[in-house]
């Protein structure tokens, strides 16, 4: 175990990464990290893509593309977003305009959250059909979640991360994701 550490964060509100804890920069705390872990702190208002863990550089990742949104305070203004950029990681097709870019981004309301997703440059093929989609810093069970216009009902909210999953099945397309609250 590491001696602890009073640390303060830069302005604004944070997640702990590991534990989806939201910090403000208002207050210090103690910092005791695991020997195994790195401290890492995301902040409120990003969307971080991820990928399924793959062994090197030449492996194809199995499974959704993962899309993490780290909510904001529930005041409006207080929005979040993100960009996602693929190629094919080995030519230089990218040159040439081969890649995958997409922006998200997300607006929060006192009743509901939208998230949306807009492909900018579409010239590249992604390894992933769909996305697992959460959100962070949701303290409710959403009464309604939509993707487009259609109510799904394939979404869990994790009371104790303070999370809600849902899948976005066709997620290399445009689309938008709404929970009401």
């Amino acid at each position: 175990m590491v001696d602890a550490e009073e640390i303060s964060l830069p302005p604004g509100d944070w997640y702990d990464f590991w534990t989806n804890t939201r910090l403000s920069s208002k207050e210090k705390f103690s910092l005791r990290p695991r020997l195994d872990e790195m401290p890492l702190y995301v902040r409120a208002g990003a969307i971080v893509p991820m990928q399924p863990l793959v062994q090197h550089t030449g492996e194809k990742p199995n499974g959704p593309l993962e899309l993490r949104v780290y909510l904001p305070a529930s005041t409006p203004g207080n929005d979040c977003r993100g960009t996602l950029y693929q190629d094919d990681g080995h030519t230089f097709a990218y040159q040439k305009g081969e890649i995958l870019r997409i922006s998200y981004s997300c607006q929060v309301s006192n009743g509901s959250v939208t998230v949306t997703s807009s492909t900018e440059k579409n010239a590249f093929e992604p390894w992933w059909k769909s996305a697992k989609v959460t959100l962070y810093g949701a303290v409710a069970a959403p009464k309604e979640v939509r993707i487009g216009d259609e109510v799904i009902h394939e979404w869990r909210y994790d009371g104790l991360a303070h999370a809600v999953t849902l899948t976005v099945p066709d997620a290399a397309r445009n689309w938008s994701v709404r929970l009401s609250f």
